[in-house]
């Protein structure tokens, strides 16, 4: 039971004058006696209710509602209260005579703001009196029925009277909802435009019932977050969904649509062409869609241009090893993207090694953006390496926040100094203007930056823009046969050069940015390269973000 109130104890600056007084003991003993509002049966909370010693905002009912007589007592005390808001009743087995008396209690005056009757198998008749009553009362703003028994025919009967309410928050999960009792809801609901939050998960929804929340929330400007975990749809929802998103028609922010059927790599490509368009998007959940590597790697390409993602969770998804170089090239520098979640795939001890010697790298040039929590557990690698993974972007962000307080306080002590110091001859060797370590180093990474030619540059980008995919991770013999394969002549002193370094990842960039490559060639690379280098472009993407390029190996197995 859950209950938060103000009791009739001491205001909190009083009782803090008394402390500063008579000490922390005398204010530990009067802090103590402060009214906790925790009612340990009915008869207490109906005194709570009725009274003001304790002023009640939430009330639960759990294990307060044996008979009938308890629940006339409750309702009775509910209608009398005049500070009550919220009223939860969650797994009572709630009977047919309380939940009447809460509709008359609605009906006759009672201002709930939140309603949770979650986990009670509720009675077609009293779902129907209690929306009917809600609408009379247009009070409930948060309503929360949860595996409440509600099916099609119910939510046909109610629809309208939910959506005439001043409904906010509205949570159907576990229900026996289709398309058809979505269809009932979506008219209302279109009408009134004010709700914020919605919850369909695990209903039987099907493709037809997301291709409907599609037209909803484009039409519902309001709706913020969406809950379409486990409702059974497959591409065709998906796509739906993502087209209105990708269009520009919803200011949706929170898109949970986890645990579905396969969606695979038309599911990634789907969701990725979303993200690359939609303005709106900062939580993504994407979890146990089976996905595979191919539409991970699809969903990390379109992180890459998002600049509202904050969290993507893509858990459990069969994804492996070659999702790597979409991390380095869209996430490990994304300005937006705090948390990303990669636990539960079939990422290998060698790939969970490189990516940390990935991540190392990027911190080590200044490269990393806004990743403060990577999970990788229970992927196909150690414990141990998972962990260093993992821990990794928190412990750098906690080691940056410090390192930048240091460098304020040089920069305070600089400029200190420098006012105490007085005036000095400005031709003289000895004067130097203070510099703070943040000035510094931004000097230094400057100075990298303007070390790199513009020839590699140019080289770079024109094999980025024609999709040039580079093997870095892969074998030796694996890359000098697709180069000789492919039989592109620009590349030609390429594969000496592979073969004299022995596989050198360095010499192999430096190399290739040297090289230029037509269209035409780029395209025949790309084929080439897709067929036969499953590891791709990892090294060519560090070399570009002027990231030092660590010794990476591909995985034997």
């Amino acid at each position: 039971m859950a209950v938060r109130g103000q009791g009739a104890a001491l205001p909190a600056r009083v009782a803090w004058v008394l402390a500063l007084w008579l000490g922390l003991g005398c204010f530990l003993s009067c802090a103590g006696q402060m009214r906790t509002c925790a009612p340990k049966d009915l008869e207490q909370l109906v005194t709570y209710l009725t009274t003001t010693q304790c002023q009640l905002i939430e009330a639960s009912a759990a294990n307060f509602l044996a008979n009938e007589d308890s629940a006339k007592q409750l309702t009775t005390a509910l209608l009398k209260s005049t500070t009550i808001e919220g009223f939860s009743a969650v797994r009572c087995q709630l009977n047919l005579a309380f939940l009447d008396a809460l509709a008359n209690a609605l009906a006759s005056g009672l201002r709930l703001q939140q309603l949770d009757l979650s986990h009670n198998r509720l009675p077609p008749a009293a779902v129907i009196r209690l929306a009917q009553a809600m609408r009379r009362a247009q009070s409930v703003e948060v309503l929360n029925l949860m595996n409440a028994g509600i099916d099609d025919d119910v939510l046909a009967q109610v629809g309208a009277d939910l959506g005439h309410g001043p409904l906010r928050d509205l949570n159907l999960a576990r229900n026996a909802i289709s398309e058809h009792g979505i269809e009932a809801l979506a008219q209302p609901l279109r009408e009134r435009k004010l709700l914020q939050k919605l919850d369909l998960s695990m209903n039987p929804l099907g493709d037809r019932g997301v291709v409907s929340i599609a037209v909803l929330i484009s039409e519902v400007k309001s709706l913020r977050h969406l809950s379409l975990a486990a409702v059974q749809s497959e591409v065709i929802g998906a796509r739906a969904l993502a087209a209105t998103l990708r269009q520009g028609k919803s200011q949706l922010q929170v898109l949970i649509f986890s645990k579905n059927k396969q969606l695979g790599v038309v599911g990634g490509e789907v969701f990725q062409s979303m993200l690359v368009a939609n303005p709106t998007i900062k939580y993504l959940d994407l979890s146990m869609n089976a996905l595979g590597t191919a539409g991970v790697q699809a969903v990390l390409r379109g992180v890459g241009p998002s600049r509202t993602l904050q969290q993507l969770l893509l858990a459990v998804n069969d994804a492996g090893d070659g999702i790597l170089p979409e991390f380095v090239s869209n996430i490990i520098a994304h300005p937006t993207l705090e948390a990303l979640d990669l636990s539960y795939n079939l990422i290998s001890e060698q790939g969970a090694m490189n990516l940390e010697k990935v991540l190392v790298a990027a911190t080590s040039a200044s490269r990393m953006g806004t990743l403060r929590k990577l999970y990788v557990r229970r992927n196909a690698a150690d414990h141990a390496t998972l962990q260093r993974v993992c821990d990794f972007p928190r412990t750098t962000h906690t080691a940056l926040l410090s390192t930048t307080k240091k460098h304020r306080s040089l920069a305070r002590e600089g400029k200190q100094s420098s006012s105490q110091s007085g005036t000095c001859d400005a031709s003289s060797a000895d004067c130097e203007t203070p510099t703070s370590a943040t000035e510094a180093e931004a000097t230094s990474h400057g100075k990298r930056h303007y070390t790199a030619t513009e020839h590699r540059r140019s080289a770079f980008e024109n094999l980025e823009r024609n999709l040039i995919i580079v093997l870095a991770l892969a074998r030796l013999e694996r890359l000098a046969d697709a180069f000789y394969a492919a039989d592109i002549t620009t590349l030609a002193g390429f594969e000496a050069e592979w073969r004299q370094d022995g596989g050198s990842s360095r010499v192999c960039i430096q190399r290739l940015l040297d090289v230029q490559v037509s269209v035409a060639e780029s395209d025949k690379l790309d084929v080439m390269m897709r067929d036969k280098a499953p590891g791709l472009i990892l090294a060519a993407q560090l070399a570009a973000r002027n990231i030092p390029i660590p010794d990476l190996k591909e995985n034997q197995n």
